[in-house]
């Protein structure tokens, strides 16, 4: 056929120089044909020759035991990344009755591969190659160009579960279970990472799954759901710091973890214009305790009203700000302070509500050119403006230890100095007078400060906030993509999506 091709080819391409069609040979309606049948599979099947090159990544799952016949597993999902600063996902497969995978498609180079039950409703660990726990301690699989990587095996342990149910306080003997309450679990330990999550259903009960033997924190909160109970520890504790640690041992559940919510404690109010008195919509309200921690974050409404909801009996400082690189309003402090320092503290009791905790911002182009308000003085400028600091970030993926994320920001023309707060965007389902509710918030995951000297980069610590903890303890594999907003004193702000891990 190939000689056929060469032919009809040659007779084809003399024929044109000659301006006359080539004579209908043999040979030449042959090389037609195969050269036809050539065209049509490059215009059918353009992927058809370069699939000859892609690698593969094979192997077998199975339940760790000592024995000679391990258990082959079904439906565990096999997930394959790059080896790269995204770790990006490229290819998944799950398990079959032999409990064997195959991925292909796969470029030249090196992947990490993950073993997750994923849905399939199996109890066992997460794991990735070799036997490793986390992705950044995996083993990396190397798939030369059209190769196939075999025995990328996996043999997964069982894991245990904290289960428990939750119900609401009421003093008596009365038993009121709460759904939708979000159970945490964190790491006893100097780490306290989030590893597991659950939410409550209509009987108060939750179950966390996936966890390996050791000691951990577990954390009863309302998250999401807007219902006013303050959060705690397992066994009725106030902080983290104070949890009681919770015992898992092997494959067997630990029962029992209880916990009865109290009712918190609201602070409410409104945020206007301070030059036109006009109502402002999607503000963040932040209540801040004692020590300077995060207690609870909420946003007003169309007509610039909000109220905070499962707060403790304490003081708080009531911080306003406008998120986003395009904010139009200075951040103040309750009762028109510039800041964090000098704020007015607001009580809190629970079971009660504290009103007129309100707000008049000042926008940034009103206080630019002398308006008097919050904040005070005229900004003078000068003739000459010197270079504006620039901040940039430097990865977009962000590793989480101890509680804080370590943000890489690089700075330059000037001295950068601000803030960076890592943002997600939620949507509030609130049942009231019997009609469910819409409301879309930001929520504050973590927070940090820096100063940076021109030309300049440096690895900024930003601590989670608890909503921060369980964001991330609730992701799937412990990836969560969120925003970071790094604002620069002088200088323009800027957004970008990150992914926390």
């Amino acid at each position: 056929m190939l000689a056929a091709l060469q032919r009809g080819a040659a007779s084809f391409s003399r024929a044109a120089l000659l301006g006359r069609p080539a004579l209908p040979g043999r040979a030449a309606l042959l090389g037609r044909a195969a050269l036809l049948g050539f065209f049509v599979l490059l215009i059918l099947a353009p992927g058809a020759l370069a699939a000859g090159g892609a690698g593969k990544i094979t192997g077998t799952v199975t339940a760790a035991c000592k024995c000679e016949n391990p258990k082959p597993l079904a439906g565990i999902e096999v997930t394959v990344y790059e080896v790269s600063g995204t770790e990006s996902q490229v290819g998944s497969a799950t398990t079959n009755e032999h409990g064997e995978y195959a991925i292909d498609g796969l470029p030249g180079g090196s992947y990490h591969v993950e073993f997750s039950p994923g849905k399939s409703g199996l109890n066992y660990l997460i794991q990735y190659y070799n036997d490793k726990p986390s992705l950044a301690t995996a083993e990396p699989v190397n798939v030369p160009e059209g190769s196939t990587a075999k025995e990328i095996d996996a043999k997964m342990r069982a894991s245990s579960e904290i289960k428990g149910t939750v119900t609401e306080y009421m003093g008596s003997e009365v038993i009121v279970p709460l759904q939708n309450i979000e159970v945490t679990v964190y790491e006893a330990g100097g780490s306290a990472l989030p590893v597991g999550s659950a939410t409550t259903n209509e009987h108060g009960e939750y179950a966390v799954e996936g966890l390996p033997s050791g000691a951990y924190h577990v954390e009863f909160s309302p998250g999401k759901s807007g219902l006013n109970y303050v959060t705690q520890y397992y066994n009725h504790k106030p902080s983290l710091a104070t949890a009681e640690p919770v015992k898992v041992v092997g494959a067997k559940a630990t029962e029992g973890i209880d916990a009865e919510m109290q009712r918190g404690g609201e602070i409410s109010g409104t945020v206007t214009d301070a030059s036109t008195n006009a109502p402002l919509a999607n503000i963040d309200v932040v209540a801040i305790g004692s020590g300077e921690v995060f207690a609870a974050v909420t946003g007003t409404n169309t007509n610039g009203e909000y109220t905070i909801v499962g707060l403790a009996s304490g003081e708080y400082k009531i911080e306003f700000i406008q998120l986003g690189s395009n904010s139009t309003y200075i951040t103040q402090y309750y009762n028109d302070q510039s800041s964090l320092a000098s704020a007015n503290p607001v009580t809190a009791t629970q079971g009660n509500t504290t009103t007129g905790i309100d707000a008049a911002l000042v926008s940034k182009t009103a206080n630019k050119h002398g308006s008097s308000g919050v904040m005070g003085s005229t900004l003078s400028v000068p003739a000459v403006l010197p270079p504006a600091p620039v901040v940039r970030l430097l990865s977009a993926k962000i590793v989480v230890s101890g509680g804080s994320a370590r943000v890489p920001i690089a700075c330059a023309q000037a001295t950068c100095t601000g803030t960076i707060e890592l943002i997600e965007r939620i949507v509030i389902r609130r049942r009231h007078h019997g009609r469910t509710r819409l409301r879309r918030e930001t929520v504050v995951l973590g927070r940090g400060a820096y100063a940076l000297s021109a030309d300049h980069s440096a690895t900024i610590p930003v601590h989670l906030t608890h909503t921060g903890r369980r964001a991330l303890a609730r992701a799937r594999h412990h990836r969560l993509p969120v925003t970071a907003q790094v604002s620069v004193t002088g200088g323009t702000a800027i957004r970008g999506s990150i992914v926390l891990s």
